[in-house]
């Protein structure tokens, strides 16, 4: 049931954004979710479905990528991937320590969100694929929305 609140988390992120914005529609979240996680992408679609129900976020798809789980070597820094769900034990393929850090693979963060303005004829604002703050999202729909309504 952890869908349910990353879903209810994931709605509060993109309306908030959206909102200041001013978009007219939400069309897509790309979120990035760590590989190590048990949740299940269709019951974050499901329940980003139910709860997104009469907003400008209803009908939005939700494009999850996984990450795969990484880990840096305490001992040479190298980082490499691994599966620590095996019951094989982790050590670094270049220095065979046993101690590491977890680097990647818990993470759950949105990528990227595609707006619509309907005001202005469908347009649509892809923002770009980083970690945004919320001061780059409005900024790059209203560049988005003043192209539009140039042409």
């Amino acid at each position: 049931m952890h869908e349910f609140a990353v879903a209810e988390s994931l709605l509060q992120v993109v309306l908030g954004h959206a909102n200041e914005g001013g978009a007219g529609k939400v069309v897509s979240i790309s979120v990035r979710i760590g590989g190590l996680s048990d949740l299940v992408n269709e019951w974050v679609q499901r329940y980003f479905d139910h709860l997104s129900r009469g907003t400008i976020a209803e009908g939005a798809v939700i494009r999850i990528e996984r990450i795969p789980a990484t880990f840096r070597c305490d001992k040479c820094g190298h980082v490499f991937p691994a599966d620590p769900r095996t019951r094989e034990a982790i050590l670094c393929p270049l220095c065979s320590s046993a101690e590491m850090t977890l680097a990647t693979g818990r993470e759950c963060f949105v990528q990227q969100i595609e707006v619509a303005d309907v005001a202005h004829h469908g347009a649509l604002a892809k923002l770009p694929e980083h970690s945004l703050t919320r001061e780059e999202v409005c900024s790059a729909i209203q560049e988005t929305f003043t192209v539009a309504e140039e042409v």
